[in-house]
């Protein structure tokens, strides 16, 4: 079954919340609001939504402090960002997007466009989330294959120390049968082939 997709929508202005939750619950997101950026950082820290929606003319907390606060937490940092404002100046867009802001929106806008962007960045995150599982997997994997390894690496060294004793052991006048100089020998290089081996990463 298909997980839903989350949104925290962070608004000052209640009837823009309320228009922006309307639209995603009839496309089958579940949507949290919050009225400010403190409030806003605690839901986001409590439920790890899947996007964030974000108005950045706020009192208290405006919407750029918000940005800096979230990316500033490993634990939010990676959640898409789109960030919705009233403002045109091109200078406030491009501060929005270097803190971190994956996508903005101009208010009023359209519906469809707004559920697209959405849509867009819910499916980002599941990509990213995907991704870091992947890579959490192959690195249980890799510390898996190192420690087998060493333990081999051990025993087959284990083997050699008793194979060497026992050699050692062989009486004079039998040694020449069994190439005693020869059987150390490749006993010794092999020991120097293990120790050569290079740690997994």
């Amino acid at each position: 079954m298909e997980k839903i997709k989350t949104v925290l929508i962070i608004d000052d202005n209640p009837n823009n919340a309320e228009m922006c939750r309307i639209c995603l619950e009839m496309e089958g997101y579940a949507v949290y609001c919050a009225e400010d950026g403190a409030t806003g950082l605690a839901a986001a820290e409590k439920i790890l939504p899947d996007v964030i929606l974000l108005d950045i003319v706020m009192a208290g907390m405006d919407g750029f402090q918000m940005l800096e606060r979230l990316h500033a937490d490993p634990a939010l940092k990676d959640i898409p960002v789109l960030v919705l404002t009233v403002m045109t100046e091109t200078i406030h867009i491009v501060k929005a997007l270097r803190l971190g802001a994956i996508d903005y929106l101009k208010k009023p806008f359209n519906a469809d466009e707004f559920v697209a962007r959405v849509t867009r960045l819910a499916k980002l995150k599941e990509s990213q989330d995907a991704l870091k599982k992947t890579s959490e997997n192959m690195k249980t994997r890799h510390r898996n294959l190192e420690i087998a390894l060493k333990k081999w690496s051990r025993e087959v060294l284990g083997i050699q120390n008793t194979l060497e004793k026992t050699i050692l052991n062989v009486p004079a006048e039998t040694a020449g049968e069994f190439g005693l100089e020869k059987i150390l020998s490749a006993a010794n290089q092999a020991r120097h082939v293990i120790a050569a081996c290079p740690p997994l990463r």
